[in-house]
């Protein structure tokens, strides 16, 4: 998911990672770290007058949904076996 600002100057992508919690970050934290790279290839790609400022985030819908799903069966992570 990208969240653009009305002016267009932002952008933050929301990335759905599979893994730890420490690998997610760490991607995350890479990704930011190279984003003005990112908004270059982006600035030659794309017809825009501006070129938005890219950040990475983690996007947690997914276990949001698992956990309302857990919720409406009645179960809850405590009951889910750990892997």
């Amino acid at each position: 998911e990208v969240d653009l600002s009305p002016d267009l100057r932002r952008a933050t992508v929301r990335l759905s990672l599979f893994g730890g919690d420490d690998d997610a970050a760490r991607f995350i934290d890479e990704l930011n770290a190279g984003a003005h790279a990112l908004q270059a290839v982006l600035g030659t790609e794309l017809r825009t007058r501006r070129t938005p400022i890219l950040k990475f985030a983690s996007d947690d819908a997914l276990e949001r949904a698992d956990r309302v799903n857990r919720l409406l069966a009645g179960r809850s992570a405590a009951d889910e076996p750990q892997t």
